[in-house]
C-alpha cells in the first residue's frame, strides 16, 4: 500500500478545483417550481419617525413589516413571470 504525501500547495490547488455539476433534467420529470428561493436583504433609508409609525401599526395589526412591504412591491410591479 503506497500513501501519498500531500503539501500546502497539493492541497491549494485541489480546494481550487470546480466540482463537477450535474444540471440537466431528465426528461421524464416535468419542470417544477423552485420551492425554497434564497431569500435576500431589501433595505429602504425613510425617517426614523415615519418607521416607528409604521412598526406600532403593524404590531397593532398583527403583520409584519416585511409582509407589508412585499405585498406593496407586488401589487405595484407585480411577480416575475416565472413565478
Amino acid at each position: 500500500m503506497t500513501q501519498e504525501k500531500f503539501g500546502i500547495g497539493d492541497i491549494m490547488r485541489q480546494a481550487r478545483e470546480p466540482e463537477p455539476q450535474v444540471t440537466s433534467k431528465p426528461e421524464s420529470q416535468p419542470a417544477r417550481e423552485p420551492v425554497n428561493q434564497e431569500a435576500v436583504n431589501l433595505c429602504v433609508k425613510v425617517p426614523k419617525h415615519w418607521r416607528k409609525h409604521w412598526a406600532i401599526q403593524a404590531k397593532i395589526g398583527d403583520i409584519t413589516m416585511t409582509q407589508v412591504m412585499v405585498d406593496a412591491l407586488i401589487e405595484k410591479f407585480g411577480l416575475p413571470d416565472d413565478q
